[in-house]
């Protein structure tokens, strides 16, 4: 059901960018010669910086994300994003100490962008993270084997679905608010995702 949801809204997105318009049809008729593949190309980025703290334990964690757009419309972009994120995380271990871990993921994906009012633009992602998760028992204190902390290779699928502010301009802010679709509805993990970055000739 959810891969379903997925599904339609990417296609609701490639039909949004096809529908044009009879006059921007002209315009583009008009136009001399077709941009070269460099001048439809735009980049940009979201990152984060975060630190959580109490009852023992502190969280801190640092990621980027960059991406790479083509225009193959003036209003529908499709491109690559990856990231790369960092956590730092230190509390009560079951043996009774304090003990800390560093957790590394990685990101992979692929997005369809649409502009659909002004700056306001419609998002479809799918992306794969690649990572380690640390173990917690039931009294939230890290799992420990021997002196260091148990953990275990996670592979995620996210497939998320949202909208967008661009400011506009040569170099811009933008903001986004986007739901992950293949989030299990059991989960305790928050299925929305809010980016802030920076757009450059978007």
């Amino acid at each position: 059901m959810q891969r379903t949801i997925f599904s339609f809204f990417m296609t609701l997105v490639v039909m949004l960018a096809f529908s044009i318009p009879a006059t921007a049809q002209n315009k583009e008729r008009e136009r001399p010669a077709p941009k070269p593949f460099m001048q439809k190309l735009w980049y940009g980025g979201n990152f984060g910086l975060g630190f959580t703290g109490g009852n023992q334990s502190s969280q801190f964690n640092f990621g980027v994300y960059p991406m790479v757009g083509y225009k193959i419309i003036p209003w529908f972009s499709v491109g690559p994003r990856l990231g790369f994120d960092y956590n730092y995380y230190k509390g009560p271990g079951d043996n009774g100490k304090i003990a800390s871990t560093n957790i590394f993921s990685f990101y992979s994906g692929v997005f369809a962008r649409a502009n659909i009012y002004r700056w306001i633009f419609a998002q479809a992602e799918y992306g794969v993270t690649f990572g380690k998760q640390a173990f917690l028992d039931g009294y939230g204190r890290l799992i420990m084997e021997g002196d260091k902390v148990k953990k275990s290779q996670v592979t995620q699928e996210s497939g998320l679905i949202g909208l967008g502010y661009n400011s506009g301009g040569i170099i811009a802010t933008e903001l986004m608010l986007l739901y992950d679709v293949l989030v299990p509805t059991d989960s305790y993990q928050n299925p929305w995702n809010f980016r802030f970055g920076i757009t450059y000739k978007f």
